[in-house]
């Protein structure tokens, strides 16, 4: 069985990455997006542990066909979202490796500037059909 798409794959222990998904969630009334975590069943099927984004600590967006990572899938899911913050989608226009630059330099710092969690809060029972195994 072919898992939904588009799919958000975030690191469950970031809390940088929860209030991401809790954002999206927000911005997608219409519950175009699904989520599960990178160390997820979902993710083992769609993202083999030696597939480059997986090595790339990234957000990983898959829309049934392509795999996204960085500021591409940052892009993308802006891109699907109804919010004043399409705004950054400007940030197509400039040339991918300085954007995926900027995506890397919070990236590394994330843990340090909004910590970690080692459980991952659970969804709200209306969006938990929402969240992949």
């Amino acid at each position: 069985m072919k898992p939904p798409a588009p799919i958000v794959f975030f690191d469950a222990r970031c809390l940088l990455c929860h209030g991401a998904v809790r954002w999206i969630l927000r911005h997608d009334p219409s519950g175009h997006f699904f989520f599960a975590g990178l160390g997820s069943e979902t993710a083992a099927r769609l993202l083999p542990p030696d597939h480059p984004l997986r090595q790339a600590d990234t957000v990983v967006l898959w829309d049934g066909a392509s795999l996204r990572g960085r500021s591409s899938a940052v892009f993308g899911i802006l891109r699907r979202v109804r919010s004043f913050w399409k705004i950054l989608l400007v940030g197509t226009l400039l040339p991918r490796r300085w954007t995926d630059a900027a995506y890397d330099f919070v990236a590394r710092r994330r843990y340090r500037w909004f910590g970690t969690d080692d459980s991952c809060p659970l969804p709200d029972p209306a969006e938990a059909g929402r969240f992949l195994p």
